[in-house]
């Protein structure tokens, strides 16, 4: 019987393998070029993962592209990502993937490389790689907006921000900014999962900063510090980067904080492209964030060099310069680089509104 069992099993997995080049084959004979979309669909960021692959299914069901959209998970970790990919990818001469979170970009790169394929990255902020394409704003875009507001307001400020690589370069770039604008901050950092942040807001009031800034990725703690400096009455400004819009603050968020946030993402005007985009998202209850954002940019991207016989390679994106993206125009420099157009918000009533708006009310 044990025998049989096992037969049986070998049979099964044979048939399996089989199954799965025959579907590769049948999918290369339609003459379509794969794109691979590595995605966080389980793990921490599985929430981030599943609101990009539900429209990128949306708009590809909705759309006319000419390549086959293939989904890999990435489970939020950089090393099972690679084995994930060389396993779907193993017969794809020269693939398209598309990659989200910067740790995850990294590890894919020099296999994609090896390959002679292209690379991009959205929700990541990696540069400098060959064979790569970063579809997500820079640092110097998300904050320069709210470091501008400082600049025009307050010489003492304080930053709390979240521990971690992403937290450490906003930080880093706020601290340089400060220095070059000689504002005088007080510092402060929390863990990635601290959730009381009691006496890290104690200390922040006791320097009576004008205004306190917060930075990092938007966890729970990230929100905390903005409840605990209300609970606390503390009378300065609260400034946040552009987490404050994403869809788990959002719901969490007091008026009056100010930040930045893509176009897309404010209470502006819309043309008719954006505004069916925003009519999507509501028929899946998904909100605008970057996340939903890249997720088509990329697609249209991909779509738009098959479509204009483009080389997949940096040069390409180099001599564009500039590509019309969902929530406008996308700046593509050198290594991979790129940029989007970030404004200064204040949050009112549910509604991003822009600062010269709301100080004019």
């Amino acid at each position: 019987m044990k025998k049989i069992i096992i037969v049986l099993c070998i049979a099964l997995v044979v048939f399996a393998v089989g199954y799965n080049a025959y579907q590769s084959e049948k999918r290369a004979n339609t003459g379509k070029k794969n794109v691979f979309a590595l995605l966080p669909l389980t793990g921490p960021m599985a929430q981030t993962g599943k609101e990009a692959q539900a429209v990128m299914d949306y708009y590809y069901r909705k759309g006319n592209y000419s390549f086959n959209l293939l989904y890999i998970d990435s489970e939020t970790n950089p090393t099972k990502a690679i084995t994930a990919l060389q396993q779907k990818a193993v017969n794809d001469d020269a693939p398209i993937v598309i990659a989200a979170m910067s740790g995850v970009v990294s590890a894919v790169a020099p296999y994609v490389q090896q390959k002679n394929g292209f690379l991009y990255g959205i929700t990541a902020f990696n540069k400098g790689i060959p064979a790569f394409q970063r579809l997500h704003g820079d640092i110097a875009g998300m904050l320069e907006p709210v470091i501008s507001y400082i600049k025009d307001h307050y010489k003492n400020i304080a930053i709390v921000y979240i521990e971690d690589e992403y937290g450490r370069l906003e930080r880093n770039y706020v601290m340089k900014r400060m220095k070059e604008l000689s504002v005088s901050v007080y510092e402060i950092s929390i863990g990635l999962h601290t959730l009381d942040v009691r006496n890290e807001v104690l200390k922040l009031k006791a320097h009576q900063p004008e205004a306190v800034m917060i930075l990092g990725v938007p966890t729970q703690g990230y929100i905390n510090v903005m409840r605990e400096l209300k609970t606390q009455e503390y009378a300065g400004q609260i400034l946040m980067d552009a987490g404050l819009v994403a869809p788990q603050i959002r719901k969490q968020l007091t008026n009056d904080i100010i930040g930045s946030c893509l176009y897309l993402e404010a209470d502006t005007a819309k043309n008719k492209a954006q505004q069916q985009f925003q009519a999507d998202l509501d028929s899946m209850n998904l909100s605008i964030f970057c996340t939903t954002i890249e997720a088509v940019d990329v697609l249209n991207l991909i779509q738009y060099t098959l479509a204009n016989n483009l080389p997949f390679e940096q040069k390409t994106y180099e001599n564009m310069k500039q590509w019309e993206g969902i929530s406008g125009t996308v700046t593509f420099s050198d290594k991979g680089d790129s940029s989007y157009q970030y404004l200064l918000v204040q949050h009112k009533d549910g509604k991003f509104v822009p600062v010269e708006e709301s100080e004019g009310e």
